[in-house]
């Protein structure tokens, strides 16, 4: 299972498929809305249930939101962080996790490759330089309000 730690996220979070694939205590369901941290883009919880991740045969556990996408299997967040008082040591490449009895040590995997999502806007928009305007696109993501930014070279002058 790919994990995140995400120190901007407040909560863990876990994409449904890959709790599925797992054994867990049954689901609560509550639907909840979330904002992630660019104050636009918005995705729906469909209820809680609580996860043990085993690190180097050390268990831990957490209360985490089930989603049905996510950019990766599960992201633990600051809930996470800190109650095992982690420590992302980006210098050397290594997470340090801390239960009460000992100290995990794992290695960082970088992200080597990049995801690439098709989409296109649900009809022709023109978009003045440096504009920002919301527009309905037609994408494999199933949820949610995307922040979109067109890149320089998909620009033109009309």
């Amino acid at each position: 299972m790919r994990i995140m730690f995400d120190s901007g996220s407040t909560h863990s979070f876990i994409n449904r498929i890959a709790l599925k694939r797992t054994q867990h205590l049954p689901i609560h369901f509550n639907q909840q809305h979330y904002v992630m941290a660019d104050g636009h883009t918005t995705f729906e919880v469909i209820g809680t249930v609580r996860i043990f991740i085993e690190l180097n045969y050390i268990k831990t556990n957490i209360i985490v939101g089930v989603v049905n996408s996510l950019c990766t299997d599960c992201i633990l967040g600051m809930d996470y962080i800190n109650k095992y008082k982690v420590n992302l040591n980006n210098k050397q490449k290594q997470v340090q996790v801390y239960t009460a009895s000992q100290k995990i040590t794992i290695p960082m995997e970088d992200q080597s490759e990049k995801i690439r999502i098709i989409c296109r806007t649900k009809k022709s928009e023109y978009l003045h330089p440096y504009e920002e305007k919301q527009l309905k696109i037609i994408s494999q993501v199933s949820f949610g309000q995307l922040l979109f930014s067109p890149a320089y070279h998909i620009t033109h002058i009309r």
